[in-house]
Formats: C-alpha cells, structure tokens, sequence
C-alpha cells in the first residue's frame, strides 16, 4: 500500500492500523502459546511502520509531481494547438517513413476522408518534382523548420495549393531506438496559399514529355 502512493493520511490510518493489529497478534500469540513478545519485538514492530510510513510518503510525493507536469503539459499543449491553429489550416502528426499517425478534423476536411495509416506523399500531387522537393524538405527539417510550398491532392482530386511547415520533433539522443517507431517524428502545419493553384503534371506524363522532348532516351 505505501508504494501506491496513496495520500498520506489515508496512508498513516491504514499502517497505524497494520501495526495495532500485529500487536494484537503477538500478544495473542504470547498468552496462548508462550511465544516471546517484548520491547525488542515492538521496537523491531514500530522500525516497520517508520519506514513505511517514509516510503507512503515518498511516493505520494513523486506521484504528485508526475501529476503536476502532466497537468502543466497539458495546459501548454492546449495553448500552444491554439496558437498553432491560428497560423496553420491543419496540422498533421507523422512516424517513421512519413506515415501519417493523425490529422486535425481540419485536415480530413481538406482530404475529404481520414488519411491515418497512409504516407504523406498520397496527399501530395502525383508529380516527381513534388514528391523530391518534400523528401528533401524532410531531410533539411533535421536542422531547423522548413516551408514549403507545395500542392495537396484531395480524395475528390482536387489541387490545392498550399505551404507546409515542417518540424521535425524527434531527437535521437533522447529516445532509444526501440521507442522511434511509437513517436511522432515530424509536426506539419497545412497552411493554405492564397497563390493560384496549377495542376501538376503526373508523373507518368511527366516521363514522357522529357522522353519526346529529347531530354531523356
């Protein structure tokens, strides 16, 4: 029981109760079989409760703190999507090899359907040149946060243009290998362009089009 953490004076009554009731025993156990019970066996006794009582009180303090930051992280977080939501239209929270782990109900807006569980590059337009400038976006976020233009392919084929911001939250000296793959690795923020959007050529026909040009055999 001391090691749960409970508060402290629930703690006490029930290790103050612990100890009367081994007194009781003992002195039970003394009169009707002759075992031996005397102030060594009390001082032993209350050596005990002493220090159940420090370890009571040592994990309701540590669990307290563990609650405090909890609360004041939570408190934080919540500001901090409220500032966020003020500059950005979506946010989107990605893992390893840029799955997406969960987007706003802003960003299912925009997609018109939940993308969790997908890469990202399905949201962006089916263009080699997009598909290389976010890969590269991802590896320049390592250093600091990057924004990109870039456009969004929605579920209703759409194209919309847009400005990612790019933060990479995963530090590698802090959290084992064994935990990357659990934790978010990059933040986006969707912020929508107010530039004209123009549709990207496909990839496929962006093959061909260099093929007949002359640029690639």
């Amino acid at each position: 029981i001391a090691l749960l953490g409970p508060p402290p004076h629930i703690a006490s009554v029930i290790i103050l109760l612990a100890g009367c009731q081994d007194v009781v025993c003992f002195w039970y156990s003394k009169n009707l079989y002759g075992d031996k019970f005397d102030w060594s066996t009390i001082m032993y006794l209350g050596l005990i409760l002493g220090v159940a009582h420090v370890l009571a009180f040592t994990s309701h303090w540590r669990l307290k703190k563990v609650f405090d930051s909890q609360r004041r992280l939570a408190t934080e977080k919540s500001a901090l999507e409220t500032l966020l939501s003020l500059v950005c239209d979506a946010t989107v929270w990605l893992g390893p090899g840029g799955t997406i782990l969960r987007g706003d109900q802003r960003f299912e807006g925009l997609m018109g359907k939940s993308m969790n569980g997908l890469s990202v590059e399905a949201c962006i337009a089916d263009s080699e040149e997009e598909r290389t400038r976010l890969s590269t976006a991802f590896q320049r976020s390592q250093e600091g946060p990057v924004l990109l233009p870039s456009v969004l392919s929605t579920s209703l084929a759409q194209h919309i243009a847009i400005d990612l911001l790019i933060v990479h939250c995963l530090d590698a000296s802090i959290v084992g290998s064994a935990d990357r793959g659990q934790l978010p690795q990059y933040l986006l923020g969707i912020r929508l362009s107010s530039e004209p959007t123009v549709p990207p050529v496909p990839a496929k026909a962006h093959i061909l089009m260099r093929r007949s040009s002359g640029e690639e055999p």
